[in-house]
């Protein structure tokens, strides 16, 4: 709306202030000269004026006042709220790069929790605390936006948003659904940080690499002074019942006020009775409902590791780099089963399929041993463990140094008792999360540069395939003509199997419609290919067949390759046994999972003793597709799982 227009009766627009993601936000004046500030309501209309409704009657110095919920002619709902003309935090802390002075930093904390403290009485969740929420008006704190976000957003400091926290200020416990007054002590923990630092505690280049880290990573205290450093570390635990109780007991670990502090800080303190919630309130809101546990978790597609060496944050050496003897029990449980004897079986298959006449299947089995003995090797070097899903129920922080002895733990940590639905959710249970936090534009960029990779890796592959193969494939009237149609199939089998698995990494889902759409996508690669075969006239020699049953028959074999129905049936049977999503879920125990390779190798063999397809080439296809899919889908490292349960358990 232009300045001077009046589309709501009784007040007239001056100038646009900004949009958010409910509407737009404007300052306009009343015609008795009142000044306000108009909000449009343009989406999620009954969600904004349900916690709207319920602010109406709040009144408290520090809460910026919402005066009237207005309709339009056109039946458009606006809100009257009041109009703050001074600056935002966020304006102050980008004044000071390197933190507020500390007499600001307790004008605007006190100010920040006497407002929070009076909607904590009044049974309202403030949920999108952040610096662009929060103002200064004639020596006052003003908070905004209170009761009115519902949704995820991931704007770092806007406005206006629809979010149950913006992911730079989100408590972990928000994605499992619990929205206390716990999350707006953890926001206001965040707030600190960054006013004494000038910076964010965890900040990344994704949302999923930010919310990974309020899962799992610490903030970095070094630098801090007492009491903001006990402070910052209670409010920022990741269980909520160990977090402060309320903001006034968060207010009484920061002491008395500064001298020197502004007219905001001495009317917060004034107001700090206000907000002691009553016994029956305590009763009815609890500290922590169904709180998450803290989980080693880490980012995808291809972000910073949490740990770079293994240690640590109290500097001692990660579980699986200690002595054998001195790891933890939970780590030593994985390292009782050896992989000697499993390389000792492929290198023994792979002789006897040489032996044979199998090429294929020896080439296979013999590069699964080497595979094996080289993970075994570095595995032995690193001392590193695989982990596979660990539930980490994390201990509280004990001081392990003579520096961090010198920082007296919070005593009353140690006791705050749990409450009674807390439970700690699994790794898997945590990945998938995050998984499900992924935008579109997340996926699409994954999944954009997973097919690249497998394109090249399908490249590449084809050339040993080929030579293992022999002569059969350039007996074609051009010789790359053969290459280009096993490059071609192994290609697209590995880009439907990234986008199948791309689209269902959030949730385990039922395995019989996953495999009714490999069965599908099984379809689409024997369709290509035969119209491939077919376009490129590829010669398939008949005296290195496998033959079947079927074969000796008589049926679907044709001079010159198989018929359409063998194509189609050989690989919607293949595509449809075999597990495939699990070979590119982010969450695999490893990058290139061997027995994943074989299972798909059984299958392709399997299938040929029913429906004849020429071979080595159609195993040669599942064999392409499963170690292109692999190695290009995206995957978190044991180092990283192994970093991230170390640091969980050293505090």
């Amino acid at each position: 709306y232009p300045s001077g227009s009046r589309p709501l009766e009784g007040y007239t627009i001056k100038r646009g202030i900004g949009r958010g993601g409910f509407g737009e936000v404007y300052f306009a004046t009343s015609d008795a000269g009142k000044e306000v500030a108009l909000k449009h309501i343009e989406r999620n209309l009954e969600v904004e004026l349900r916690g709207v409704s319920q602010c109406l009657n709040l009144k408290h110095p520090n809460l910026i006042d919402l005066y009237d919920i207005r309709y339009d002619e056109q039946g458009d709902a606006w809100v009257v709220m009041e109009y703050v003309a001074g600056p935002s935090l966020k304006d102050a802390i980008d004044r000071h790069s390197s933190g507020l002075p500390p007499d600001q930093v307790e004008f605007w904390l006190r100010g920040i929790a006497a407002g929070v403290g009076y909607l904590h009485e009044h049974g309202i969740v403030h949920r999108d605390l952040k610096p662009g929420n929060i103002f200064e008006d004639a020596g006052y704190v003003k908070i905004g936006d209170y009761g009115l976000s519902k949704f995820i957003s991931c704007s770092r400091r806007s406005g206006q948003t629809e979010s149950v926290g913006t992911c730079h200020y989100m408590a972990p416990e928000i994605g499992k659904g619990c929205y206390g007054k716990e999350i707006d002590i953890y926001a206001l923990g965040i707030v600190l940080y960054e006013m004494l630092t000038g910076r964010l505690p965890f900040d990344g280049e994704s949302s999923q690499e930010i919310i990974m880290k309020h899962l799992t990573a610490e903030p970095d205290l070094t630098g801090l002074a007492e009491p903001y450093r006990g402070i910052i570390a209670r409010a920022l635990q990741k269980d909520p019942a160990r977090r402060y109780h309320d903001v006034s007991e968060l207010i009484a670990a920061l002491g008395p006020p500064l001298r020197g502090t502004t007219r905001s800080a001495a009317a917060s303190a004034s107001a700090e009775p206000r907000f002691q919630p009553s016994a029956a309130a305590a009763a009815s809101q609890p500290i922590a409902e169904q709180p998450i546990a803290v989980q080693p978790l880490v980012g995808a597609g291809g972000s910073a590791p949490l740990a770079g060496n293994g240690a640590g944050r109290s500097g001692q050496p990660a579980p699986a780099l200690l002595p054998r003897s001195q790891r933890p029990e939970q780590l030593r449980h994985y390292e009782t089963v050896g992989t000697s004897t499993t390389v000792t079986v492929l290198l023994v298959g792979a002789l006897v399929a040489g032996f044979s006449g199998f090429l294929p299947g020896a080439f296979f089995l013999a590069l699964a041993g080497v595979f094996v003995a080289a993970y075994e090797g570095r595995r032995f070097a690193s001392g590193e463990v695989r982990d596979p899903l660990p539930t980490v129920d994390a201990p509280l922080p004990t001081p392990r140094s003579p520096v961090r002895a010198a920082c007296a733990p919070l005593a009353p940590l140690a006791h705050v008792p749990r409450s009674p639905g807390w439970h700690p959710l699994s790794w898997e249970q945590v990945g998938r999360q995050l998984m499900r936090q992924k935008t579109v534009a997340d996926r699409a960029a994954e999944l954009t540069s997973s097919m690249v990779a497998a394109a090249f890796w399908s490249v590449v592959l084809t050339v040993p395939m080929t030579m293992i193969g022999g002569s059969e494939l350039t007996q074609s009237p051009h010789w790359l003509a053969g290459p280009a149609w096993l490059a071609l199939l192994t290609t697209l089998g590995a880009w439907l199997v990234l986008a199948a698995g791309k689209c269902c990494e959030g949730s385990q889902g039922e395995a019989l419609k996953r495999r009714l759409v490999m069965l599908v996508l099984g379809l689409i690669v024997g369709a290509v290919g035969y119209a491939a075969h077919d376009y490129l006239l590829v010669a398939f020699e008949p005296g290195r067949e496998l033959k079947s049953a079927a074969s000796r028959g008589g049926s679907a074999v044709f001079t010159g390759g198989p018929a359409l129905a063998v194509y189609l049936a050989y690989f919607a049977a293949a595509f449809a046994t075999v597990g495939w999503w699990k070979q590119v879920d982010p969450l695999r125990s490893s990058r290139l999972r061997i027995g994943s390779l074989l299972v798909a190798l059984f299958a392709a063999w399997l299938w040929q003793l029913v429906w004849h397809f020429p071979q080595p080439w159609g195993f040669f296809v599942i064999a392409g597709t499963s170690i292109a899919a692999q190695l290009s889908a995206p995957w978190i490292s044991h180092a990283e799982r192994s970093a991230a349960l170390a640091r969980c358990q050293s505090g």
